[in-house]
């Protein structure tokens, strides 16, 4: 019997073990779509963060490789691309300029972006011309054109700042046109103080969808909320603005696991609104 029990015991740490493996490596798409009445044709948004300097192949080019086989018209990077306690800030802009290639891409930092930036470490700087895009301006839209649909890109770089002072910073940002107002932000915990200061869309990661996830229950911890998140990935609808919110990539040099929460790249569809039908 007490063999019996040992053997068991050591099956399921090699299904642990299996299963860790394969959420570090492992690469998946998630695809959400979001119907809007700005939306003139469908427009693809691939939605990235939260690498924290995670290589998948060499120079990342199964994360290439995944992007562009998604045909994206814009590519977003919503913060913590780098680590804090990783010295490779250029593999990030390694990285981001590959992704620029592909399609225009937008980037907003993060809480261990804004660390890197502080030692002198400028991480996007060499995107900006290439991509047509480098890290948004706070408080100015830049407007893109994607077919007949405008979208105005605004974003609010995370400067450490307690909630409260990133969402009185959030506060003072005016959307205005006729644009489908896209914006950028690393937290997601500010969502619900801000979804109606006038985006369409907010972009967001941080949560790491989770980062230690159990069959069957809701996510057990994230950064920023704690234990039981109420934001851990997907689509969120709360008042005037949505938010979409990525799981990441990868995972902090402070925990630098992920389990049963593979990493995500985010493939967002906005989507033309259905007519009503008529009666006759």
């Amino acid at each position: 019997m007490a063999g019996l029990f040992w053997i068991a015991l050591a099956l399921a740490a090699l299904l642990v073990l299996a299963r860790l493996i394969y959420d570090f490596s492992a690469l998946k798409v998630t695809h959400v779509a979001l119907e809007h009445p700005k939306i003139a044709a469908p427009v693809r948004i691939c939605h990235l963060s939260d690498l924290h300097t995670r290589s998948f192949g060499r120079g990342n080019r199964r994360l290439q490789q995944k992007v562009a086989a998604l045909a994206p018209d814009l590519i977003c990077m919503t913060g913590d691309m780098a680590d804090r306690r990783r010295k490779n800030a250029r593999f990030v802009r390694e990285t981001a300029r590959a992704l620029a290639a592909i399609a225009p891409l937008y980037s907003v930092s993060g809480n261990h972006d804004t660390y890197v930036n502080k030692r002198k470490n400028r991480l996007f700087g060499a995107v900006q011309v290439r991509a047509g895009g480098g890290e948004a301006p706070g408080r100015t839209e830049r407007v893109v054109h994607i077919g007949r649909t405008p979208i105005g890109i605004s974003a609010l770089s995370d400067d450490d700042d307690e909630d409260a002072a990133l969402i009185a910073r959030a506060r003072k940002l005016r959307f205005k046109g006729e644009a489908f107002h896209l914006f950028l932000c690393h937290k997601p915990e500010i969502y619900p103080d801000i979804a109606d200061i006038g985006f369409d869309l907010m972009l967001a990661g941080h949560a790491h969808g989770g980062q230690i996830r159990l069959p069957g229950l809701p996510a057990l911890f994230a950064p920023g909320q704690g234990f039981l998140p109420r934001y851990v990935g997907g689509l969120y609808q709360e008042g005037r603005g949505a938010m979409a919110l990525s799981r990441g990539l990868g995972a902090s040099s402070r925990m630098p696991f992920r389990f049963w929460n593979p990493p995500e790249i985010l493939c967002i569809t906005l989507q033309p609104s259905k007519k009503e039908d008529k009666g006759c």
